[in-house]
């Protein structure tokens, strides 16, 4: 019988290749996982919250005149009355 013997070589290279292959779907995946994260905790840091009101556009709005008919809001002939139906054997 003859043996094969495999080169201490490539299983060195097979070995490191297999190595690289499984750090890099590892750090992709964690990449995946973390970046959602990220995103949002950064997203929230990056507007501004402005609490002070700005009154001239509040006067401004209040300066405005309402244009609606209140009757027209609440129309009496669209709401359908419950009607009573008796059923006979």
């Amino acid at each position: 019988m003859k043996k094969t013997k495999l080169s201490s070589y490539f299983i060195f290279i097979s070995f490191f290749t297999l190595v690289t292959i499984l750090v890099t779907i590892i750090q992709k995946s964690y990449s995946n996982l973390i970046d959602p994260i990220n995103k949002v905790s950064t997203s929230s840091y990056e507007k501004i919250k402005n609490s002070q009101l700005d009154l001239d556009i509040i006067d401004e709005i209040s300066k405005r005149s309402i244009n609606f008919d209140e009757n027209s809001l609440i129309n009496n002939n669209s709401i359908p009355e419950a009607s009573a139906s008796s059923t006979t054997l």
